[in-house]
């Protein structure tokens, strides 16, 4: 019985030796998925992640429930009636040590999916921020490019308004000279004098129009382009 026992307390303590080392990478390695996913795509990294986890934790599960079984097959042995005070003790100890290694890989994996949510849900606001900062961005530049259009068309509408009063003016200054030549005409020749007339009263009347037309427009484009 005795060597049965010892050989039973030395499975365990090579199993409890083998599970403290596998834990504590087990530990690390899930400490690794957040450097890990800052440089690489959020999916790429919860694949590659999620599926070195499962099967560490597949394996540790394992070797928990041998041990488990061996703290049962220690019971056995150990008989009532057969009181050993340090077997006893010794067994304890074994059935502590499972119980802390099922709550350390509980609590192991419970923070890894807690990182992993959290991760999941930084992304998603990220994506949503980014998104939302693209389509201001996109809105912005399309009221730059109607505002610069609008602009180039007030310029074009300025230039052609400009090279109209220009020509008006060029226009006014020859039909001076021409009234002027046409005045010293009429005062020698009455008729011509009643002809004058006649031309400045069509003058002035063809000079409201254009400044009419002119003004309207320019009134018009404005409106256009502003809108």
């Amino acid at each position: 019985m005795t060597d049965v026992y010892q050989g039973l307390t030395r499975k365990a303590r090579s199993l409890e030796s083998e599970i403290d080392e596998k834990l504590n990478d087990f530990s690390k390695l899930c400490k690794m998925h957040k450097h890990r996913s800052k440089y690489l795509r959020l999916s790429e990294s919860a694949m590659l992640n999620d599926d070195v986890v499962l099967t560490e934790s597949t394996e540790i599960r394992r070797l928990i429930d041998e041990l488990g079984e061996i703290n049962d097959e220690l019971g056995e042995v150990i008989s009532p009636i057969n009181f050993d005070e340090v077997q006893t003790h010794t067994r304890q100890i074994h059935r502590e040590r499972l119980m802390h290694y099922k709550s350390e890989l509980k609590g192991i994996l419970d923070h890894y999916h807690f990182d992993k949510e959290k991760e999941e849900l930084f992304s998603r606001q990220y994506e949503t921020q980014k998104n939302s900062l693209n389509r201001r961005l996109e809105l912005n530049l399309k009221e730059n490019e109607h505002l610069l259009s609008s602009e180039r068309l007030i310029d074009d509408q300025i230039n052609i308004a400009v090279e109209t009063r220009e020509n008006l003016i060029s226009q006014r200054l020859t039909m001076k000279r021409l009234q002027v030549r046409l005045h010293d005409i009429a005062n020698r020749f009455p008729v011509v004098n009643s002809l004058v007339n006649r031309i400045n009263i069509h003058k002035r009347r063809d000079s409201i129009i254009i400044g009419i037309v002119i003004f309207i427009c320019t009134l018009l484009l404005l409106s256009y382009a502003f809108h």
